[in-house]
């Protein structure tokens, strides 16, 4: 069923067959609200958290636990 994109509310998902993707995945009020959501989240606390045992378990090797382990 297709319908006018002016029938539908704002915030309303849709599918989008991959012909529309690169149209509307182009469309400046989409890029903005994707980089306002990226600039947002990467502010958030969590994600620092996140990052920063990512780091401290980036070199974990299970034959340098058993050696901490003594």
């Amino acid at each position: 069923m297709l319908k006018e994109r002016d029938s539908l509310a704002p915030g309303v998902m849709v599918r989008v067959g991959s012909t529309a993707l690169r149209q509307v995945a182009g469309t400046e009020r989409v890029v903005e609200g994707v980089t306002e959501r990226l600039v947002a989240l990467a502010s958030e606390p969590v994600l620092a958290e996140l990052r920063e045992t990512e780091n401290r378990i980036a070199s974990f090797g299970p034959d340098a636990y058993e050696q901490g382990k003594g």
